[in-house]
């Protein structure tokens, strides 16, 4: 009578099982990582968890009654077994999707005070709009920031969605923000087209939606105009009542304010060149940044914040260019001192 040890080589249940546990768990590696950048709910590991367990147990059923070479017919216990099996895997499938959608009756899973503002998109054809999605991005994240009863999301981690194509719900569980702000810039004849939504972050469906035209040269009144709409959303979301500051943006030249916003999109423009290894791009881009910088700056003198970034790209050109050439590299270093102590 054969032992229990040559049963199962004979009928190669380990080789089965082993097969069967290496491709369930990459399954589950691959959704761990969906699930990781926000692209599938938590809840989807657990359940795929339960079906890898259940899967092994599958497994080694059928190694041991079909594991042995040749053809072996099915007996009616081995398919209830498997049916027992697939019940249970079935029954703890259901009861661990209930206990992730428990929490989110009633309450809500995320809170709806907490907003994030994801960066405007530019839907003009050249891109040249660009620098006014992001300046009233930022305008708008200045703002709503300032109210204290809201938790606003920081700009940096609204970036790191910034390129990603992923669903609002994703987003929202990823920042884990009850409400979602986004929007985009067009042209419009002569004017300037903006359109703002709001989002529910738990399901991602729209709450409201906010269009209006405006000259382009008048940014300012476009960042009060976009602030007021958004505000009034939120309050009629939450139910409260709260007022929004006006931006305290450092200057009121309305050509000084664009050449910055530019010179800011050109930085992280370089700054993106170099992780591409384009050099020619970096240059091109870092020194039409310090250009932009330099025109705001003349624009108007009494405005610090172009002379602070014409500073900071200076000490980054004599970071990145100290290796090659330690001379240059201390120049631009004590040009960044310069600029500072202006």
């Amino acid at each position: 009578m054969p032992s229990v040890f040559q049963e199962l080589k004979q009928r190669r249940i380990v080789q089965i099982v082993a097969s069967t546990a290496v491709s369930g768990w990459v399954v589950l590696e691959v959704i761990s990582g969906l699930v990781e950048r926000g692209i599938l709910p938590e809840m989807a590991y657990r359940v795929a968890f339960v079906v890898f367990l259940g899967g092994l147990a599958v497994g080694f059923v059928t190694g041991w009654y079909h594991g042995e070479k040749g053809h072996q017919r099915a007996t009616r216990f081995e398919m209830a077994l498997l049916a027992v099996i697939v019940g249970v895997t079935g029954f703890f499938s259901v009861q661990t999707v209930r206990a992730g959608e428990g929490p989110a009756l009633g309450a809500g899973r995320l809170e709806a005070d907490r907003v994030a503002v994801l960066y405007f998109n530019d839907r003009s054809r050249d891109s040249g709009l660009a620098y006014l999605a992001d300046g009233l991005t930022e305008s708008l994240h200045e703002r709503l920031g300032s109210v204290s009863s809201l938790d606003v999301v920081s700009l940096s981690g609204s970036a790191q969605v910034r390129d990603r194509a992923l669903a609002v719900d994703s987003i929202a569980s990823l920042l884990q923000s009850g409400t979602v702000v986004d929007g985009w810039v067009e042209p419009s004849g002569d004017q300037v087209r903006i359109t703002v939504v709001l989002y529910d972050g738990d399901s991602g469906t729209e709450q409201a939606r906010v269009t209006f035209d405006r000259p382009a040269n008048e940014v300012f009144a476009l960042q009060d105009d976009l602030s007021e709409e958004v505000a009034a959303s939120l309050r009629e979301r939450l139910g409260e009542r709260f007022s929004i500051r006006r931006a305290q943006v450092g200057t009121r030249d309305v050509q000084a304010w664009t050449a910055f916003r530019r010179g800011q999109r050109a930085r992280r423009e370089a700054e993106e060149s170099i992780g591409r290894d384009d050099v020619q791009g970096f240059i091109a881009n870092f020194t039409r940044a310090d250009s932009l910088f330099a025109f705001a700056e003349e624009r108007d003198p009494d405005w610090a914040e172009p002379t602070v970034l014409r500073a900071i790209l200076a000490s980054r050109w004599g970071e990145l260019s100290a290796p090659g050439d330690p001379v240059e590299g201390r120049e631009y270093m004590e040009l960044a001192v310069s600029r500072a102590d202006e």
